[in-house]
Formats: C-alpha cells, sequence, structure tokens
C-alpha cells in the first residue's frame, strides 16, 4: 500500500519526525507488507517520505536506503511492469487516489 502526491519543499519541510514515528509503530509489523510515501517533486523525480520496516523483508533493502536512493527501490520493479506502476503513480497524483498496484520485482540476490 503507498501513497502519491505532489508537494513543496516546505511542506516536506513540516513534516516532521513524529509522522515517522507513529507510522513506524503502525506498519513495522505488517507481515509481508510494506507502507510507504513517495512524492513527485516538480522535476519528475521522486523521492520517499516515508518507508516502514516490511521493505527488508520484501525488497532486501533498509529504508535508510531508500530514502538516500529512491531508485534502490524502483530499480527491483520488473522491467515489464515498469509502465504499469508509472502510469498508475501518474492517476494516484492527478486524482489524489489510493495507490495499489501488484508487481514483480527483483531483489539483489535474485
Amino acid at each position: 500500500m503507498g501513497s502519491s502526491r505532489d508537494e513543496s519543499a516546505a511542506e516536506r519541510a513540516a513534516d516532521g519526525p513524529e509522522l515517522g514515528r507513529r507510522l513506524a509503530a503502525l506498519t513495522d509489523n505488517m507481515p509481508d507488507a510494506m507502507v510507504y510515501q513517495v512524492v513527485a517533486s516538480a522535476d519528475g523525480s521522486r523521492h520517499f517520505t516515508y518507508v516502514s520496516g516490511g521493505v527488508a523483508a520484501l525488497h532486501r533493502l533498509t529504508p535508510a536506503e531508500v530514502y538516500a536512493d529512491a531508485s534502490r527501490l524502483y530499480g527491483q520493479i520488473h522491467p515489464d511492469d515498469a509502465p504499469r506502476v508509472a502510469a498508475a503513480e501518474e492517476v494516484s497524483r492527478e486524482t489524489s487516489s489510493r495507490f495499489e498496484v501488484e508487481v514483480r520485482i527483483v531483489t539483489p540476490g535474485g
């Protein structure tokens, strides 16, 4: 489950560590799931503002690695599924609707 939205630098700065702590308390122990929020900047780049601990089991990445470089996670999406993910993210951003899509992933270990 994830969400996608456009935001300014000022809005990003307003999000504090408290949000992360509250979300972690709710989401880090969900079995076989990852909760996240990704933001598309005006230049088209994407970055994660929240990634639950489930990213480790599903993607073999830490939240810190995903925060530092969104392409580490996006790079695991199967190439045949990437266009569908991009299209679903665009619809989610444009309509402020829930983003939910199942994809195949290729983790670093195969």
